[in-house]
């Protein structure tokens, strides 16, 4: 009787199973068909596979009235649509007749598709993302000329976001794409980003990803700010200098143990704010038994070690100045760009104007749909491959 209850438990579960995944198919049908027949209303051309996908959709290369761009498309269920939607809005405020930036992701249009499927078309980045630009070079380091160029385009980009009153909370070397040659460089992917005055809300997500992640969102010290920003452009400077991440943690409280072997100690002040556990302490004796595992490997593996460079070194000075633990102190995207490392002029208009793709003529995003039904299909070959998202 026993063995008959353990096989029809069993029966059970694979029933189960086949049907989640028939219905798992089912979905994916659906969810390409939908994208098929979005893009031939829209006279868009794609790839029969997505350039890249994710926890909130898929991003295609198209083909628009002869012109490359990047379609990023929302998966159905709601939730993923208001990310897209925020996504979309942010990317609106950012660039408008009266303001723009060479070093963001532009947005040229988005609609939505049978109240289910958020669309935004961006500009086409030939060069990939900065991973696949780094794999040019040996050991995927970036000669420090050119990271230079790089992180200063990144730095003018933040400090756009800042001025516009924008979080990124996602930087990246995947969400860093680059241009034609790779003397362009934007940032994009913005489906995490907030404005400031939101920080109190957003702080209760779970923000960054985890090799990029700073100690504040790894401690919970909330509310964040634009630092959680400089964090992340911290860490991909040395990981492009050396040729591997900086803190290749496994999951939150090895992070944490590699922040801490790099630079020391948390601060009080930081540790004081954090919500995962009553960490007001005033000295080591007090403190929970896996900030003691963690604080054994305090400064272990200093970062002028790691970079191999002397502690008087210009570039290991704004490294260090970017991943200061306190965010309060954390250097800003333009007092970065006054350190000496970082003080020839940056020819920005002379390297946009030789990269930025001509714009193409689209009507303004909320007629987008009605407009572009009936274009011609473009019949170009030669797909070029993208790492886009």
């Amino acid at each position: 009787m026993k063995k008959q209850c353990i096989w029809f438990w069993l029966f059970c579960l694979m029933v189960i199973g086949a049907e989640s995944f028939i219905q798992a198919a089912e979905e994916r049908k659906d969810y390409l068909t939908a994208y098929r027949d979005i893009f031939l209303q829209k006279g868009i051309l794609l790839r029969e596979k997505p350039l890249g996908q994710g926890t909130y959709g898929r991003v295609y290369y198209c083909i628009l009235r002869e012109k490359p761009i990047a379609l990023k498309v929302s998966r159905g269920e709601e939730d993923y649509r208001n990310v897209a939607t925020r996504e979309a809005e942010i990317l609106t405020s950012l660039h408008s007749q009266e303001h723009t930036s060479d070093y963001i992701i532009k947005q040229l249009f988005h609609f939505m598709h049978q109240d289910r499927y958020f669309c935004i078309a961006l500009e086409y980045m030939p060069g990939g993302d900065l991973y696949a630009y780094a794999k040019v070079y040996a050991d995927k380091k970036i000669p420090l000329d050119k990271l230079k160029e790089i992180l200063k385009q990144i730095l003018l980009g933040l400090q756009y976001l800042r001025d516009h009153e924008v979080v990124h909370a996602d930087l990246k070397p995947e969400n860093v794409l680059v241009g034609m040659n790779g003397k362009m460089v934007k940032i994009a992917d913005f489906g995490a980003s907030f404005y400031i005055k939101d920080a109190e809300v957003r702080s209760l997500d779970w923000l960054q990803t985890r090799l990029y992640r700073c100690p504040e969102v790894l401690l919970y010290a909330a509310p964040y700010s634009y630092a959680i920003d400089m964090w992340s452009l911290g860490c991909m400077a040395v990981e492009f200098f050396i040729g591997a991440p900086l803190f290749p943690g496994k999951d939150t409280p090895d992070m944490r143990v590699r922040h801490m072997e790099v630079l020391k100690a948390y601060p009080m002040s930081l540790l004081a704010k954090s919500k995962l556990e009553p960490l007001c302490f005033m000295n080591l004796t007090d403190l929970p038994e896996w900030a003691r595992r963690e604080f054994k490997k305090n400064g272990e593996r200093p970062l002028e070690t790691i970079m191999k460079l002397p502690a008087s070194d210009e570039f290991l000075h704004v490294c260090l100045c970017m991943l200061d633990l306190n965010p309060r102190s954390r250097i800003t995207p333009y007092d970065a760009l006054r350190r000496r490392f970082f003080a020839e002029k940056v020819e920005a208009s002379a390297v946009a104007a030789e990269v930025t793709p001509s714009p193409l003529e689209i009507p303004e995003a909320s007629s987008a749909p009605s407009a572009f039904n009936g274009l011609p299909v473009s019949r170009e070959k030669g797909w070029q491959k993208s790492t886009m998202f």
